[in-house]
């Protein structure tokens, strides 16, 4: 298995793009990437998983891998203050491999501890998103999930239409990432004061999951919308990042940005991981 100690600063810029350095892909999982099945319908009553326990499987994954990818930015960070680079290509195929691998070990715990079956839980999402009309909230989980792998990949089709005459600049980049990264934390800390104001010890684990998973279903908007407060479109924002990724500048600055968000997570009060 290839190990992300070698990994450079797009890593960075995916992190960014996905939300997941507030709180602190790839080839398709195996839940994406197995023939359907026909569902739900052929299990017995005492087997059936519910639209709850779905959304809850992969809303703790979602969160679980933001740490993930969250623990690979900091290994980043340190090669690329040593002055390491690695060529792009190399670089995503390291990142996927590596998330892959704590996928694979995050996705089996969280299955232990449901007591469920991989096929068991994968037959209930196919059969719940076939009628997202009626279980939107295992679409919106799902989907979510969905994203960060695509972010991670870097398979977007509407950020790869976008011209290069329409990016950012490197120093624009970093203006607009400190904006983006304040929206994110500022989103963090209305929970924690909300959470608190409801008498709830954030620095207890039951508690912080509440929290992390509560944060990672409105994290993209909240950064969504900080860019739109200052008429920055978030496509064109992530491809910037990706067209600089290769720039020590930029680079520096976005792990400052990120190791500032994680002492004022700590000042809140809570850990900046799972």
């Amino acid at each position: 298995e290839q190990k992300g100690k070698t990994m450079a600063s797009k890593s960075n810029a995916i992190l960014v793009t996905s939300a997941a350095v507030a709180a602190t892909y790839l080839i398709y999982s195996r839940f994406f990437s197995k023939t359907p099945h026909s569902a739900a319908d052929n299990l017995s009553d005492d087997e059936i998983i519910t639209p709850d326990l779905v959304c809850k499987f992969f809303d703790q994954l979602f969160v679980q891998m933001q740490s993930v990818l969250a623990n690979l930015s900091q290994q980043i960070a340190q090669i690329q203050a040593a002055g390491q680079r690695i060529p792009e290509d190399q670089l995503k195929k390291l990142l996927a491999a590596e998330f892959e691998r704590g996928l694979g070990i995050k996705q089996q715990k969280l299955l232990d501890e449901m007591k469920v079956d991989e096929d068991c839980m994968q037959e209930a999402m196919e059969a719940y998103l076939a009628r997202s009309e009626d279980f939107p909230a295992v679409q919106r989980s799902v989907e979510r999930f969905r994203k960060l792998y695509t972010t991670v990949a870097g398979d977007n089709e509407s950020s790869s239409s976008i011209p290069d005459k329409d990016l950012l600049s490197a120093s624009k980049v970093v203006e607009v990432a400190e904006v983006y990264f304040e929206g994110l934390t500022g989103c963090m800390r209305n929970l924690v004061n909300e959470f608190k104001e409801d008498g709830l010890d954030v620095s207890d684990p039951s508690v912080s999951q509440k929290l992390q998973n509560r944060f990672a279903a409105i994290a993209n908007d909240a950064g969504d919308a900080a860019l739109k407060e200052i008429g920055i479109d978030a496509d064109v924002f992530k491809k910037s990042l990706e067209k600089h990724s290769q720039d020590s500048v930029v680079g520096r600055a976005l792990a400052m940005l990120q190791m500032k968000q994680q002492q004022d997570l700590v000042a809140m009060g809570i850990s900046p991981g799972i």
